[in-house]
């Protein structure tokens, strides 16, 4: 299986990420969940996405408003941002700033909680990097948000952990 792997990567990949792009909302949602799986342990997944442009994919749909989608958008962004070098990338296409504004925009709301706990997973893997980390820290407005979500999360949650 381990000598089929790119064949395989370079044949199904760009066919989900075209989905993920241009397809219906429902083919777009469920394409990025196949992606999230994907790019859970392969690597080799990762790097081909992130050369095909998937960051700015992200972006977009980061602004839908289905829940569904943006969570595996969230998701998948989870995955992508665990090496430094997909972490800069996805700083230099603005992600971050995408992010911020989806946590001020909705860290009121109870029943996004899933939403947000993978909002701010993703937050702190970009947080890895000191200069974003610097940025994000001096956004008073943000700290407030995240400090609410923190207040409110269960003493033990997912939510707390992430924040």
């Amino acid at each position: 299986a381990g000598k089929q792997e790119p064949t395989t990567v370079n044949a199904i990949v760009p066919s989900l990420l075209e989905l993920v792009r241009k397809g219906s909302l429902f083919l777009a949602t469920y394409a990025t969940a196949a992606l999230v799986n994907m790019t859970a342990h392969h690597d080799v997944v990762k790097n081909t996405l992130m050369q095909k442009n998937v960051v700015q994919v992200c972006n977009d749909k980061l602004r839908q408003t289905d829940e569904d989608l943006v969570f595996y958008i969230l998701g998948l962004l989870v995955n992508l941002t665990k090496a430094v070098h997909h972490r800069a990338i996805v700083v230099s296409y603005g992600t971050h700033q995408v992010l911020l504004e989806i946590l001020q925009s909705s860290y009121h709301e109870d029943s996004k909680a899933k939403l947000l706990e993978q909002l701010c997973a993703v937050v702190g893997q970009l947080c890895n990097e000191e200069d974003t980390r610097r940025t994000i820290s001096k956004n008073q407005v943000v700290l407030s948000c995240l400090c609410h979500l923190f207040g409110r999360a269960s003493s033990g949650s997912n939510l707390r952990s992430k924040v």
